[in-house]
């Protein structure tokens, strides 16, 4: 925390004012992944995020558990690693009672009784706590939190009668909050099913029913593709399906060439990680092939700006861009299928096509069957059946489908910068409360001083008994173990 405190506050290491217990790791034959009776369920790293996700829990039975990992009110169950640096040194308050335990890759900041939890729980939602927790798991121990870290964070600790105004202050402000965040989350889903109505009503004629009102003159494509179309009765009487070998004059995919063969400049070479958001990013682990590659063993995908791709090789599937003209010719790998439309079909209508997906969804039934794997195979590609109306409509539908998606985007704009602003406010008053900022100071409260010494008086009885019960522990398995050894020559020694 930058900036003095207040009188009566003291910044003293987090580690002081809490009991710090690590994970154990559980026999795997004691896990179980769906609740039963006299198990409890173990949370893990990944259930761990800012709250606690009840998905994907696993359980372990209840007498394998030690008193001391059961969960209690008032801890904050943290995220002791993880193969995410997003996830580890994650936190969620135990705010209710809750009959659980944690797995080897958590971990529970326990503080202290004289402590106020809920002050003590509200420290680790705050940018500074998540700022330095990220600083040091970096380096050779990336994504692994130790228990020496919490030494190291320091923690605004003010006197206990301030805390719980605090605490007041922050319980009437953050659900507000934590609401509005709520409403605004609900936006992204709003939005991708907005654009795929806009895209669905593209494809089944449905978005430009006025447009085909206003233009009777637009000629009918039914009599010039009679023998390699069909009619659909769900289409716009003057649209036909059509497989797209027939509007394509180049239907093929590419080619991995040896990894020699690949070069910091030259002939661009693209693979399904370069299509981003359903456009072509080249700036990621951009890779090119000489000209002579490309002119001799990658010639048959040789692929020129307007034309649409897409991945054949998923899951996901559909994954779709357009060529654009930043070199004039490009290459691509194998898992990248190329469409190159003739003159009676608009790329950028067919690349809504694909985007739309229904298409491809007619075809992915007989990709099924291997495991983890759905690929498109050239001769699926090139009978993908598609709605095909009168180019000047394509057009038309085209033009309303980026008016509608620019409105999307716009609407997506706003809603970044409203979460921004949310977030920001949410630490604002977080930051403020652990200044001493966010309620007024009063004189008379005991200093946080001396509520730091009864702390640490508590932690050091608490140690003196955990080191007693050890002991104990240990003699009782000692004892039990000569008793054990002994217990066979007595009985003998009673026999006649």
């Amino acid at each position: 925390m930058s900036g003095g405190l207040p009188k009566g506050w003291i910044l003293t290491p987090v580690s002081n004012i809490c009991e710090q217990i690590r994970g154990v790791s559980y026999a795997k034959d004691d896990v179980l992944f769906e609740p039963r009776e006299g198990h409890i369920p173990l949370l893990r790293a990944n259930n761990i995020n800012g709250g606690i996700n009840f998905k994907d829990l696993q359980y372990v039975p209840i007498e394998i558990v030690s008193s001391k990992q059961f969960l209690q009110i008032g801890d904050v169950v943290l995220a002791m690693s993880s193969g995410s640096k997003k996830v580890v040194g994650k936190t969620a308050p135990i705010a209710v009672k809750w009959n659980g335990t944690f797995g080897a890759f958590c971990g529970v900041l326990r503080p202290a009784t004289a402590l106020n939890s809920s002050y003590f729980a509200f420290f680790f939602q705050t940018k500074e706590y998540r700022n330095k927790i990220s600083e040091l798991a970096t380096g050779t121990n990336i994504n692994n939190i130790r228990a020496v870290y919490f030494e190291m964070i320091a923690f605004p600790l003010p006197p206990l009668n301030e805390q719980k105004r605090i605490v007041a202050k922050l319980d009437a402000i953050m659900p507000r909050i934590d609401a509005v965040k709520e409403r605004l989350e609900k936006i992204p889903a709003i939005l991708k099913r907005f654009r795929q109505s806009v895209l669905t009503a593209a494809v089944t004629g449905k978005l430009t029913e006025k447009w085909r009102e206003e233009h009777p003159e637009v000629e009918n494509y039914s009599h010039s593709f009679s023998d390699i179309s069909c009619l659909d009765e769900n289409l716009p009487r003057n649209w036909v399906k059509i497989k797209t070998r027939y509007c394509c004059s180049h239907i093929t995919k590419g080619t991995t060439p040896k990894n020699s063969d690949f070069l910091e400049a030259g002939v661009p070479f693209l693979k399904v990680y370069n299509i981003v958001n359903n456009e072509i990013n080249f700036e990621y682990k951009p890779q090119f092939v000489s000209r002579e590659v490309h002119a001799t063993l990658l010639k048959r995908s040789i692929v020129y700006p307007g034309a649409v791709v897409m991945n054949i090789v998923g899951p996901p599937l559909g994954k779709v861009a357009i060529i654009p003209e930043d070199y004039p010719e490009w290459n691509l790998n194998q898992a990248i299928a190329i469409f190159r439309p003739i003159n009676v079909l608009f790329n950028r209508y067919l690349y809504f096509v694909f985007l739309e997906g229904r298409c491809l969804l007619e075809v992915l039934i007989d990709t099924r069957g291997v495991v983890g794997q759905s690929n498109l195979s050239l001769e699926q590609c090139q009978n993908l059946e598609i709605p095909l109306p009168p180019l000047d409509e394509q057009k038309e539908i085209v033009r309303q489908v980026d008016k509608l998606f620019t409105l999307a985007d716009k609407v997506e704009e706003h809603y970044q910068k409203a979460r921004a602003r949310v977030d920001a406010l949410a630490q604002s008053v977080l930051a403020k409360a652990f200044r001493g900022e966010l309620v007024p100071q009063n004189p008379d409260d005991e200093p946080a001083e001396k509520l730091l010494q009864r702390i640490q008086e508590e932690k050091t009885k608490m140690e003196a008994e955990l080191k007693t019960a050890s002991r104990n522990a240990r003699e009782t398995r000692k004892n039990g173990a000569k008793s054990q050894r002994t217990q066979p020559e007595e009985k003998q020694a009673s026999e006649p």
